[in-house]
């Protein structure tokens, strides 16, 4: 399929889903600029982690690392909903620069890797958290990543990581854009990306969507301000990168099915389509 027929294809797509669009216009306000979208958006799901352990065990008095804060508001959370003390890290440096401007005591953010963290803190904390950010981290880097949380976590502490699959419905992370959940599956790739950009644009020029800086591009691999490459790591694949990662795989629990979502899982449980995304608990 064409480039023209690709962007004719996602407006038709667009208009049989005008109930979801209505839902999206509140996120597309909140990405106005990253204050907006700190105050408006970033703090919803701070909580999710109550899912699969209490927070006796991951959050009270608790001594909290934060990988890919990005602007910090769910970091902030978890300070006031009672963590001893939390530290928040991003590689973006315009997520740290409005993070920092709320640090306050217990509460600090640096715009620097887990690994550089990891030389500097070993075994220094209770609980890492993680929300919606491994899907970025490309294939390769996981394994270190996971053994910098290794050497971050004192013994016996706890890593909560919520991963946005790729075949999730939330996964190929256009929703701003195409209001369908799989487009790529649809849709070449390349085309998709071009969609999305010349939308981009269209909001730029109308002072919406700062949250992107002015020179943001989508394609194929991603290394700009806030979006990174999706590595397309499945729910299968990323337990078998956790078994060989020194950490204790305790629980993995879906958090995005949807019912229709769950009965194909029941029916057809290897299809990865209908697994959705991931919470998983970590041990070391």
């Amino acid at each position: 399929m064409g480039r023209r027929a690709t962007f004719i294809g996602i407006e038709i797509l667009n208009h049989l889903h005008f109930f979801y669009a209505t839902r999206k216009r509140h996120i597309i306000e909140a990405k106005k600029s990253l204050l907006e979208y700190r105050e408006m958006y970033d703090g919803v799901g701070y909580d999710i982690y109550d899912r699969i352990v209490a927070r006796d065990r991951w959050l009270n008095n608790k001594t909290i690392l934060d990988i890919g804060c990005f602007v910090g508001k769910k970091t902030e959370r978890y300070l006031d909903e009672g963590a001893k003390e939390v530290i928040g890290i991003d590689l973006s440096k315009r997520g740290i620069a409005t993070a920092k401007q709320f640090e306050k005591p217990g509460l600090r953010f640096f715009n620097i890797s887990s690994s550089e963290l990891a030389r500097k803190y070993p075994a220094y904390f209770d609980t890492i958290v993680s929300f919606t950010v491994f899907e970025h981290i490309s294939r390769e880097s996981l394994p270190a990543v996971l053994e910098d949380i290794h050497t971050l976590l004192k013994k016996g502490g706890l890593c909560l990581i919520a991963f946005n699959h790729y075949l999730d419905r939330f996964g190929s992370h256009l929703a701003n854009f195409i209001y369908h959940a799989h487009p790529t599956l649809l849709f070449n790739e390349k085309h998709v990306f071009e969609y999305c950009n010349r939308k981009l644009s269209q909001y730029h020029q109308i002072g919406q969507m700062g949250y992107y800086p002015p020179e943001y591009k989508f394609s194929k691999e991603q290394n700009s301000d806030v979006y990174l490459e999706l590595n397309k790591v499945t729910s299968e694949d990323f337990k078998s990168i956790v078994q060989r990662s020194g950490l204790k795989l305790v629980r993995a629990v879906p958090y995005s099915q949807t019912t229709f979502m769950r009965l194909m899982n029941l029916l057809l449980p290897r299809i990865e389509l209908f697994k959705g995304s991931y919470l998983y608990l970590l041990e070391k």
